[in-house]
């Protein structure tokens, strides 16, 4: 899965691009197509260790950052979003890295 096309899909779903959540959101969703058997916390830490931040980034930094950024994905509410997740009025990280990656794999 190309990175252009894991960007294009965020932006389609108006995912702020000036906020850590973007980048670690992208990163997440190229590993996990990668290896669909990864679990949470290892996505994390393997996410928080490609960072260069003093003071390091946590897995607990990824995941908050990663739910920020969703939350102003549902703010906006794009048709893409009614597409992908209905009325939903929350999407937990890993919901949202799966329907993206089922979502750019059926090539829509």
């Amino acid at each position: 899965m190309t990175d252009k096309k894991i960007i294009q899909l965020l932006l389609d779903l108006k995912c702020p691009t000036n906020i850590l959540g973007f980048e670690y959101l992208k990163q997440a969703v190229h590993i996990v197509t990668e290896n669909k058997g990864i679990r949470k916390m290892e996505l994390y830490r393997s996410i928080a260790e490609t960072c260069n931040k003093k003071p390091p980034v946590t897995t607990t930094n990824v995941e908050r950052s990663m739910r920020y950024a969703l939350e102003h994905v549902v703010a906006n509410n794009t048709p893409l979003y009614q597409k992908l997740f209905g009325d939903a009025k929350k999407v937990v990280n890993s919901e949202f890295i799966s329907r993206c990656i089922l979502y750019l794999e059926a090539g829509v």
